[in-house]
């Protein structure tokens, strides 16, 4: 989980959310609220290309509840 709001951006292939069990294809997008616990995955066989926007300076949490903190690249 993150503690900021995340953008999914589909540029190619499929991608699946766990949310809702959203399926997103090239064109859509995704907004995920924080705190709102997330996993990816590409149900098709070809590869998908996904673009992520967060702001900088996020913290994440992994689903064991163990902080992961904020990469040296978003600070």
């Amino acid at each position: 989980m993150l503690d900021q709001d995340e953008i999914f951006v589909v540029v190619a292939g499929t991608i699946s959310l766990s949310i809702g069990g959203m399926r997103l294809t090239a064109g859509d997008a995704a907004i995920i609220p924080a705190g709102e616990p997330i996993q990816l995955s590409n149900p098709g066989s070809e590869p998908a290309t996904v673009h992520v926007a967060i702001r900088s300076g996020f913290t994440a949490t992994a689903a064991d509840g163990t902080s992961i903190g904020t990469p040296p690249w978003a600070a």
